[in-house]
């Protein structure tokens, strides 16, 4: 790729070489750079948060640190005894000011040596200095041929004609993910769902998802849970930084992907019928890599946690073929008006799977039923009754399977009935236990026939029409309710 007198293949030779340099001049440093070191993790120790204490061991920190430290120096000292250094580190100043994606905006001598940089909708303060930082850093980790490795990576993220094919960004660091992070079910295989999303077991996001990043989101999981039981739905994208005098207004990215995101996990729970609850939504999430050799730190960029507790003890399920399939038909037809009418059931029940705390199955059971009665448009007396009958007659049409549903939803509905009203005998943690599976199977039934029929437009003439015996025989039925 050619654009005017730059090369792309010459930059970075000319770059690796004046890394290679760089660092065979610094080993003169090492035990000045090793005593700084403990100097900065002494001062730096006592930082409150966790995360920023993390992002300060990465080796481009101290570098950064280091090269600023021994170059700032105006005495005569430092002046003479950093002086082979700093002048390696103009040469690849020089180097790097030639590269058209910032070239407007430094120059060689290190007299406009910052700019603002943009990735996606984070922007920080951005060097060359930075940027020598962690071609070093990423160098050095490499175990062949690491600086002109380096090179080729940050020209293939910079990449100033935006001809990918010519000159690829090495190891697909250009890729970044939005990532809705969730526990309760074992992913063992990538699935593809719809809109570019795909369900995924965490360790194929090992290079976005490091254990730093669950140790700040999700500490219950590291110290006393699986990770298995921790998957993710992603969205990958394409992005390319940019380099600017001053900040650019920041753009809230990936609202829509991850409102689809809490919806299917909901639906992952309603299906399963067992706890699943999203822990973290992340934005903009690109390689640590990458971050690094643009002068940038991952740990600078934020992310939404729940708040919502879990039990860390419980042994999560295996995804099931079954319930996945019903989960991403559900999913693909969210615009339509049945959807729209059933969502706030759905998330009502996947909430009631999750529910936490003292009271926490008597709120199973009461979240239950308020689910049922929107389903079923209960008003004025006789609630229970009317229940009864209109799920009988929604949901079945033989005569044991509407008395199966009679019979359920009545040991369900006097259990709801006993939590609310004042009881003398408290009731038993199984009866309560009981009587939540048997009234989640009849909503969940419910939710699955109002998304695939809709609701009808008199409940009382269902009830009717399915109890009269010539519409039963005209339809197939069999016996009486």
């Amino acid at each position: 790729m050619t654009t005017g007198e730059f090369t792309a293949t010459d930059w970075v030779e000319r770059l690796t070489q004046a890394l290679t340099e760089l660092a065979t001049t610094q080993k003169r440093y090492r035990d000045e750079f090793a005593r700084y070191r403990q100097q900065r993790i002494r001062m730096e120790s006592d930082l409150p948060r966790p995360r920023w204490r993390r992002a300060f061991d990465h080796p481009s920190h101290d570098l950064w640190d280091f090269y600023w430290y021994a170059c700032a120096g105006k005495d005569r000292y430092y002046i003479g005894e950093y002086s082979p250094l700093c002048a390696a580190l103009t040469a690849v100043r020089r180097v790097l000011a030639e590269h058209p994606a910032w070239a407007s905006l430094v120059d060689p001598s290190g007299d406009r040596d910052e700019f603002w940089l943009q990735i996606l909708a984070h922007g920080s303060p951005g060097s060359l200095l930075k940027v020598i930082s962690g071609l070093m850093a990423r160098g050095m980790e490499v175990p062949r041929d690491g600086f002109r490795v380096a090179a080729a990576e940050l020209h293939g993220l910079l990449d100033p004609g935006g001809d990918r094919a010519q000159m690829p960004v090495p190891n697909d660091l250009s890729m970044g993910y939005h990532i809705a992070l969730f526990h309760g079910l074992r992913v063992h295989e990538e699935v593809q769902l719809a809109n570019n999303i795909t369900l995924r077991p965490l360790e194929q996001l090992a290079a976005f998802m490091n254990e730093d990043i669950l140790e700040d989101i999700a500490p219950e999981v590291i110290r006393y849970s699986d990770q298995q039981s921790l998957g993710a739905l992603v969205q990958p994208f394409r992005w390319k930084p940019e380099f600017r005098s001053d900040l650019i207004p920041l753009v809230d990215r990936g609202r829509a992907f991850f409102n689809d995101a809490e919806d299917f996990v909901e639906l992952l729970a309603l299906f399963h019928a067992t706890p699943v609850i999203c822990l973290a939504l992340i934005p903009d999430r690109i390689h640590p890599t990458a971050s690094y050799l643009l002068g940038d730190s991952p740990y600078n960029r934020r992310w939404s946690s729940s708040p919502r507790s879990f039990d860390t003890f419980a042994k999560p399920i295996d995804l099931r073929v079954d319930a996945l399939d019903e989960a991403r038909k559900a999913f693909g037809e969210r615009q339509s008006d049945n959807y729209q009418d059933c969502a706030p059931i759905i998330a009502r029940l996947a909430e009631a799977l999750a529910r936490s705390g003292r009271f926490q199955t008597e709120d199973k059971i009461l979240d239950v039923a308020i689910a049922l009665e929107r389903m079923y448009e209960l008003e004025g007396g006789e609630i229970s009754f009317k229940l009864k009958m209109r799920a009988a007659a929604f949901l079945e049409t033989s005569t044991e399977g509407r008395v199966q549903v009679l019979r359920d939803v009545k040991k369900f509905y006097d259990v709801r009935s006993g939590i609310v009203h004042k009881r003398k005998k408290p009731l038993a943690a199984e009866t309560i236990a009981a009587a939540f599976t048997k009234g989640f199977a009849v909503a969940r039934r419910s939710v699955v026939k109002l998304l695939q029929d809709g609701s009808p437009e008199d409940w009382d003439e269902i009830v009717i029409a399915e109890t009269e015996p010539s519409a039963r025989k005209s339809q197939g039925g069999k016996g009486t309710t």
